[in-house]
C-alpha cells in the first residue's frame, strides 16, 4: 500500500507564479509500529520505508496548481515473534491539484497508483526448522480529497482549518509459499484479495514566514484527528499439503482514532531555489508512525 501517504508536492510549497514550471525532489524515510491485539490473535508489526520522489507542477492563471510526481521506495516489515519478515520494492505515480474557491477557500486532490514487488520469509519450528518464502507483485490505487479555508491571523501567519477524506484499494494476487529449506508441510497458499481502507481527517494548519536575510524561512505546522472508516484486513489461506483446510487470517490494524502532528520548515533563497525539511507523526492506541523528508524545489 501507499503506507506513508500519497507523495505529492512538498508541503507548504504551493506558491508558483502563473505559467512558471516548478520541479522538485524529496528524499523520505519512515517507521511504523503497530501492536497486535490478543483478542483477535494478531501479532505486532514493525515496518520501515526509505525512498525518493521527483515531480513538476505549474500554476494556471486562475490560481489552480497542477502537477505530476513519480516515486521509488523500499519497505521492510517484520513481526514481533521474529520468525516472519519481508520486503517490498515500490514505484508510485501521482497526479495532484489545488484550486482556490471563493477567495480564501480551497480544494486539493491527489490520485496515485502504486506497484509493489513483495517478498516474504517465514520460519516454522514445529518438528524441525522449515524456511518458507514467497514472492508476488501487487498494486494499489489511492486518493485524497481535501477542502479548507485560509484565515489571516490578527498578528501574523495564516490559520487553515481543513477536512479530508483518504482512500486506498490494495490488490493482492493469489500466491503460495515455497520451502527453501526443510519440508513444505506448513507452506501456505493465499487467495487473491483486494483490501480497501479509508479514513477522514479534521485539523488545522498554521503557516508563517520570517525574513532571514538574504532568505525567507517558512514554517508549516499541522494538527489533526484521523478516524478510520473501514480497516478490517482479512485474507483467506490454506495449507498446501492439506486440501480443504481453508481458514481466515486477520491482519494487524492501526488504531481507529489517531492524532496527527506535523512540522515543516522551508528556506527560500531568491526567487527560484527552496530547501525544506519535514517531520510527521501519527499517534494512537497501539499505533506509532513517524516519517520525515528532505526536499528541494526549483522554478523557472
Amino acid at each position: 500500500m501507499l503506507v506513508f501517504g500519497l507523495p505529492a508536492a512538498p508541503a507548504g510549497a504551493q506558491q508558483v507564479d502563473s505559467g512558471n514550471i516548478r520541479v522538485w525532489g524529496s528524499a523520505f524515510a519512515g517507521r511504523s509500529s503497530i501492536e497486535g491485539n490478543p483478542k483477535e490473535d494478531t501479532q505486532s508489526v514493525v515496518a520501515s520505508i526509505v525512498g525518493m520522489t521527483i515531480g513538476a507542477d505549474t500554476q494556471m492563471k486562475d490560481g489552480s496548481l497542477l502537477g505530476l510526481s513519480i516515486g521509488r521506495s523500499h519497505q521492510t516489515f517484520s513481526s514481533n515473534t521474529g520468525n516472519g519478515f519481508g520486503k517490498s520494492d515500490d514505484v508510485t505515480l501521482t497526479a495532484y491539484a489545488r484550486q482556490p474557491l471563493w477567495g480564501a477557500a480551497y480544494i486539493a486532490e491527489a490520485l496515485g497508483f502504486g506497484w509493489h514487488k513483495v517478498a516474504t520469509h517465514r520460519t516454522v519450528t514445529v518438528f524441525d526448522t522449515d524456511v518458507l518464502e514467497a514472492e508476488f507483485e501487487a498494486h494499489d490505487v489511492g486518493g485524497r480529497f481535501e477542502g479548507g479555508y485560509n484565515f489571516q491571523s490578527p498578528n501574523r501567519g495564516v490559520i487553515s482549518p481543513f477536512a479530508a477524506i483518504v482512500g486506498d484499494s490494495y490488490a493482492q494476487p493469489a500466491y503460495g509459499e515455497v520451502a527453501v529449506s526443510g519440508l513444505p508441510t506448513y507452506a501456505v497458499s493465499y487467495a487473491a484479495n483486494t483490501i480497501g481502507t479509508s479514513h477522514i481527517e479534521l485539523g488545522t494548519r498554521y503557516y508563517d514566514a520570517f525574513v532571514v536575510n538574504p532568505a525567507v524561512l517558512n514554517l508549516d505546522v499541522v494538527m489533526a484527528w484521523q478516524h478510520d472508516l473501514n480497516n478490517n484486513p482479512l485474507v483467506i489461506a490454506a495449507f498446501q499439503t492439506l486440501p480443504g483446510t481453508n481458514f481466515v487470517l486477520r491482519g494487524t490494524s492501526p488504531s481507529i482514532d489517531s492524532l496527527l502532528f506535523g512540522l515543516g520548515t522551508r528556506l527560500q533563497i531568491g526567487d527560484s531555489l527552496t530547501f525544506g525539511a519535514r517531520g510527521d507523526t501519527r499517534l494512537g492506541s497501539r499505533t506509532t508512525i513517524i516519517s520525515g523528508s528532505l526536499d528541494f524545489t526549483y522554478r523557472w
